[in-house]
């Protein structure tokens, strides 16, 4: 048996009730209760989409908001164990740390370009995530680095030779 969504079907936008306390008061449009398991199926789904996200922790209930622009190109990075590995992101270090099956993934809500900056910044407001480092959405503004990632930068540019001095070295 296979499933198949067709968005003519569902809810593009999340049904609330009036008790702002409870996160359990959001019924997500999608939900995929195995990010692990669903893996494939959140891939195929998620094509182009516009929306804002959620991951939840089932262990512990903490969770991540996010947004994009198209979906499917975000969660390949979520899935890429080369690129989380290399990530500081506190979400990348969860999903690691607790594995993909201890997660599931939430679509809260279809966007368009135009409103999903503002409708991810009220889910932030809303949840206030553990797992998101800054408050405002589409922004790292306001996120200090700590020293490893500032390291590596110093670092590079070290490393880095002047234009100049590489093509001194290759004439020689």
């Amino acid at each position: 048996m296979s499933f198949t969504a067709s968005l003519q079907f569902c809810r593009f936008y999340v049904a609330e009730s009036s008790n702002k306390n409870n996160s359990k008061d959001i019924t997500p449009v999608v939900i995929y209760p195995n990010a692990d398991l669903s893996k494939s199926r959140i891939l195929a789904d998620n094509l182009n989409t516009i929306c804002v996200y959620r991951w939840v922790n089932k262990i512990n209930g903490d969770i991540y908001v996010g947004s994009s622009t198209n979906l499917r190109v975000r969660l390949y990075t979520y899935y890429s164990l080369g690129s989380l590995s290399q990530s500081s992101r506190i979400i990348d270090r969860a999903l690691l740390k607790y594995g993909y099956s201890n997660f599931s993934f939430e679509i809260l809500e279809y966007c368009t370009k135009e409103n999903v900056i503002e409708r991810e910044q009220y889910y932030i407001d809303f949840f206030k995530p553990v797992y998101n480092i800054v408050e405002k959405a589409g922004s790292t503004l306001g996120y200090k680095h700590t020293d490893l990632p500032r390291r590596g930068w110093s670092g590079r540019r070290a490393r880095s030779s002047p234009p100049g001095l590489i093509k001194a070295t290759l004439r020689s």
